[in-house]
């Protein structure tokens, strides 16, 4: 893949700020059943307990530009979910339902007994499937800019991605480098209103959303919604 969009992306959308010498994002892995999750860690005594995913096509440096704000109250862990970002996943680990358990597990290895769980995006029903789940792990949920019910509201082209496989089959294939480029420039300058991300950010995103695992991951992901998402609308009537 050529490197002329990230230097476009660099030169048009980074912040003109000057980067910190320590990069509170920099990957640390752990390893928590059978992935190798990318997370940051804050410790902050006596305080409530924030857990944060990432949404799709960016990592969990989407929360750069609140961190410092969120660390005055909060003790935190922000972590990749399986299959995007940075944690890597196969294709027959993607669904909400599958992937909630591993929210726990996640929790169970940093003693975490019970937190504040937010999820973007992708992450809003795999947070949905974990409160219907284990709700007394969660002090609350918050999502946003994600699906809870079916058919969820989204645009022609994502509705056409999770209903027919055919769709499914073209975006890992022949059409993947223009789905690419599109969840590029979604993660660099779409995603964002009043915010420019770093250029760290930036080569990060360009590195997710041209890696072929983990854009099949979250096609695939999208195909499980049709069930998932009606086995959640269902459970929340609870």
């Amino acid at each position: 893949m050529s490197h002329s969009q990230l230097n476009k992306a660099l030169k048009e959308y980074a912040s003109n700020s000057a980067a910190s010498s320590i990069d509170l994002f920099s990957p640390q892995y752990v390893k928590v059943g059978k992935f190798d999750i990318r997370y940051v860690r804050y410790k902050k005594e006596n305080a409530p307990t924030l857990i944060l995913l990432n949404g799709l096509p960016q990592s969990i440096r989407m929360w750069e530009s609140a961190w410092e704000a969120l660390c005055r109250n909060f003790n935190i862990l922000a972590f990749d979910i399986p299959g995007f970002g940075l944690t890597k996943a196969q294709k027959h680990d993607m669904s909400p339902r599958k992937l909630s358990p591993v929210i726990i597990q996640v929790m169970d290895h940093f003693g975490i007994p019970k937190a504040h769980l937010v999820g973007p995006d992708v992450g809003a029903p795999i947070v949905l499937a974990t409160a219907i789940e284990y709700p007394e792990r969660l002090e609350s949920i918050n999502i946003f800019d994600g699906p809870g019910s079916y058919p969820p509201r989204m645009s022609s082209i994502l509705k056409a991605v999770i209903n027919f496989s055919f769709v499914r089959w073209l975006a890992k294939g022949i059409n993947k480098k223009s789905v690419m480029e599109t969840n590029f420039k979604t993660a660099v300058k779409d995603g964002y209103h009043r915010y420019r991300p770093t250029k760290r950010a930036i080569k990060e995103y360009y590195d997710i959303a041209f890696n072929e695992q983990t854009h099949k991951c979250a096609i695939t992901f999208f195909g499980s919604y049709p069930k998932d998402l009606s086995w959640m609308q269902e459970r929340l009537k609870e």
